[in-house]
């Protein structure tokens, strides 16, 4: 025979009630079965719960152990696109204002018109710095009129981009220097 102890317990008579209620029910042979299925029932939960508990803690681990790396490969390929952006910033900038001044220049300047010699009446067609600075202007490009004919004249000078035709400084009357492209 197995040795049995015996528990005294005291419970408001509301209670006692609603455990008599449920004795009703076939499930429950007797009071003491009642409360003992009730307590072992409580005791497996909590033991469920401390063991639920300890799968969250795994998982919440082996969740971690992807996800970190994960977020360390973001990080790396965000600080290579950061390190990028800054080299294209920093060679933009070094290019400076002049790069976008000499192509918004060359942009606007004409080419000879198709059957017309180089030098044949180039005053219709080719552009003088005031004529450049007008084209730009329109555009919205600001820039100042002394850049704009320095930028024509070493453009000229250094490209083969922008040939120059230089009026004649001996005649006041002879019209300003005339630019144009050549493709």
């Amino acid at each position: 025979m197995t040795d049995k102890t015996q528990v005294n317990i005291r419970v408001l008579e509301e209670t006692k009630s609603r455990w008599d209620d449920a004795l009703e029910s076939p499930e429950y042979d007797s009071l003491t079965h009642l409360i003992t299925l009730s307590v072992e029932k409580e005791l497996n939960s909590d033991e469920s719960n401390q063991n639920s508990s300890l799968d969250a803690g795994a998982t919440a681990e082996a969740v971690r152990d992807e996800v970190v790396p994960a977020l360390e490969q973001i990080r790396r390929g965000i600080d290579s696109l950061d390190g990028r952006i800054d080299r294209l910033e920093n060679e933009v900038n070094s290019q400076g204002p002049e790069y976008d001044m000499e192509k918004a220049v060359i942009d606007v300047l004409p080419t000879p018109p198709d059957g017309v010699e180089k030098h044949d009446q180039m005053e219709k067609w080719a552009m003088t710095a005031e004529e450049v600075h007008g084209a730009l202007d329109s555009r919205g490009i600001i820039i100042d009129k002394p850049d704009i004919r320095n930028t024509l004249s070493g453009l000229a000078d250094t490209t083969g981009f922008v040939k120059e035709r230089e009026g004649r400084d001996d005649d006041p009357s002879a019209p300003d220097s005339v630019f144009w492209r050549v493709e």
